[in-house]
């Protein structure tokens, strides 16, 4: 399941923040979303969105990626299972930190508490772990949890920041803040009674699952970022003694390809006829080139039918019918 959330950030701080980003390991680009160019920060490892957004930059110390919430007290103690019943109950969001020192313990064990020789972990670190493993545990004594999921084939964390232009003095249109909006997929797992099984609510998120091609297809799909608008498709014309320059000459039909379907990645060898989308003189043509093997960053280098060589991304190189 996706969901997204939108924060408003000040003009001096979008700069900043996509630098950051790019250097805990997202990948920068740029992209037409309902119709308003924007930045995009995608991540290139599944570990990037703990490195940007980390427990110890929160000022509630809490794991934003993960919430929890257990039973009232006394809907444990009435619970209809004895071993339930029998069980304190612990809720990290109102425990005090001595509540939280004295019990780490016992719902983490003496190693997983323990910092080192001289002590335990802060309390703030101690509520994330105990969090953690309730939620691993499916402990009884929990309601509800959701977390990010980050990793596996339907994984999805997209950063989208779209400049808001406004006029200023002389009708220049200058970015006064940027719209933020965090794309994710997330996991969920609830139940009404302490004797229910804790079970995840989306199938597909737990790890291991097998995706059907069909709804890996979609998601593949949904995760195409469609490539910036340019204002002027075409260069500024030249007045010259009363005469206007000719504007540019459509393409070689013997360069141009009816487009298909994506191609599979695993189809994408050397030798491959396909073909990709370029906007000529104000309108797109899908112009069909060789692939001749991979290109950096993870793309797949392709020389087209009139001698143009590109490293072009895999998910725009479409099947020439």
């Amino acid at each position: 399941m996706t969901t997204s959330r939108e924060v408003v950030l000040e003009n001096k701080l979008g700069p900043i923040f996509k630098s950051i980003g790019t250097k805990c390991g997202f990948e920068l680009r740029q992209a037409m979303i309902k119709n308003k160019a924007c930045d995009v920060l995608r991540p290139l490892s599944p570990l990037a969105p703990g490195r940007l957004l980390s427990i110890s930059s929160q000022k509630s110390g809490r794991d934003i990626f993960m919430k929890v919430r257990p039973f009232p007290a006394r809907t444990i103690q009435r619970a209809v299972d004895e071993e339930v019943r029998s069980l304190e109950p612990f809720d990290s969001r109102f425990a005090s930190d001595h509540e939280v020192f004295r019990r780490a313990e016992e719902l983490l064990g003496s190693s997983a508490a323990t910092k080192d020789a001289t002590g335990t972990f802060p309390a703030w670190h101690l509520r994330n772990l105990i969090d953690k493993k309730l939620l691993d545990d499916g402990d009884p004594r929990l309601r509800d949890g959701a977390y990010v999921v980050t990793e596996g084939p339907l994984a999805l964390f997209d950063i989208i920041m779209i400049p808001i232009r406004r006029k200023g003095w002389g009708g220049v249109r200058i970015t006064t803040h940027y719209s933020a909006t965090v794309r994710y997929a997330y996991q969920w797992q609830t139940r009404e009674a302490t004797g229910q099984r804790f079970h995840p609510a989306f199938d597909l998120l737990i790890p291991g699952a097998i995706v059907p091609p069909a709804v890996l297809e979609r998601h593949e799909q949904a995760a195409v970022l469609a490539p910036p608008v340019t204002r002027r498709a075409t260069p500024r014309q030249r007045r010259s003694g009363g005469t206007v320059a000719a504007a540019a000459p459509p393409p070689n039909p013997s360069h141009i390809a009816n487009a298909g379907d994506a191609v599979p990645a695993d189809e994408l060898v050397p030798g491959k006829t396909v073909c990709m989308y370029f906007v000529v003189a104000g309108a797109r043509f899908a112009f069909k080139g060789v692939v001749r093997g991979g290109g950096r960053g993870g793309r797949v280098r392709v020389v087209f039918a009139d001698g143009a060589r590109f490293d072009c991304q895999p998910l725009r190189l479409l099947a020439v019918m």
